[in-house]
């Protein structure tokens, strides 16, 4: 069907009171919700909530006081709950607010592996697995693939709060969908449950203790990394020369970076451009110098190297190697 038919959600956003009142009254009175946090850097930016898949509250943090109440009473009351990844939500709540999330019932990270543990467990994907919307939904300036947490205050709030509300409203589509297959099986029951304990408790206590740091070691792994960076820049220095025109260093070196190899625009203007290389595409025809399209190189250079007869020839196609390896 050429069709998405998606799946209706209302999706509260910016609410009065009167609006996080009615759905604080309906969510307490619920058998389950989920609720997902996201934020700007270390300050909380807004909090979702949803107990039934075609409506989700998000209640943006510090807008008033009666939200950031209605926040902690969610938060902190009864109902079981179901976040994605929840360590991160409880352990920020906790660490930075002093929130204590209770009765964390389910979380749709660890039943994915538990029911899938070969496969990818990012709401991405199991959005694309357990309902119909596609994992597009999260295209707001991010990798559709990564589950996002930390947002510009730049950008566009009112995104942002649909955003949330599709993820509270998701993550317990999908937390429905995983209840009813690791009911099927015994086994599964009795490994989520062992998994969410050590998440509720072991892994947050070790999350929020921290874990000791040898600064020393630290110290001289960071010297050993920033050593061979100097050298193989060096390196690179050395055979490419001069492309970029106001080089970076590195840091307290007097090293410059003359060739960044993750510039991708650099990266062009070497092998396609300096080296004559022969231009490779991606599926929408842009140039591209993905690994794909690297592997491909290294396999038309090593051909052009082996072969050559003359010295100087073979010098030119091996300085090449080099730089794609």
């Amino acid at each position: 069907f050429p069709e998405f038919n998606l799946e209706p959600l209302t999706a509260v956003i910016n609410p009065t009171p009167d609006e996080i009142e009615r759905a604080a009254y309906e969510l307490l009175r619920a058998p389950l919700y989920s609720f997902d946090i996201e934020t700007f850097g270390h300050e909380l930016a807004c909090c979702g909530f949803s107990h039934r898949p075609d409506l989700a509250i998000c209640i943006p943090w510090n807008v008033s006081q009666f939200g950031n109440d209605a926040i902690r009473r969610l938060l902190t009351s009864n109902v079981p709950k179901v976040p994605h990844f929840g360590f991160f939500d409880v352990s920020f709540l906790k660490y930075f607010y002093n929130i204590e999330v209770t009765n964390w019932e389910w979380d749709t990270f660890i039943a994915q592996r538990v029911l899938n543990p070969e496969l990818p467990r990012t709401l991405a994907y199991l959005v694309s697995i357990y309902t119909r919307e596609p994992q597009g939904y999260k295209q707001i300036g991010r990798d559709i693939l990564d589950d996002v947490k930390s947002w510009d205050r730049s950008m566009n709030l009112n995104d942002l709060w649909i955003y949330n509300c599709k993820d509270a409203a998701r993550t317990l589509q999908i937390a429905l969908g995983q209840k009813d297959e690791v009911a099927e099986n015994p086994n599964f029951v009795k490994t989520m449950q062992f998994d969410m304990i050590q998440a509720r408790e072991l892994c947050i206590d070790i999350s929020s203790a921290g874990f000791l740091v040898d600064h020393k070691r630290q110290s001289d792994i960071r010297k050993i990394i920033k050593d061979k960076w100097v050298k193989n820049q060096e390196s690179l220095n050395n055979i490419v020369g001069w492309i970029d025109k106001k080089p970076k260093y590195i840091p307290d070196t007097k090293v410059p970076i003359l060739f960044n190899p993750r510039s991708h625009k650099q990266c062009q203007q070497i092998l396609y451009g300096q080296f004559g290389l022969t231009p490779r595409r991606n599926k929408g025809g842009g140039v591209t110098v993905d690994e794909d399209a690297i592997i491909g190189m290294i396999a038309e250079v090593k051909k052009e190297y082996e072969t050559k007869v003359r010295p100087d020839a073979k010098n030119r196609w091996l300085k090449i190697l080099i730089v794609l390896k």
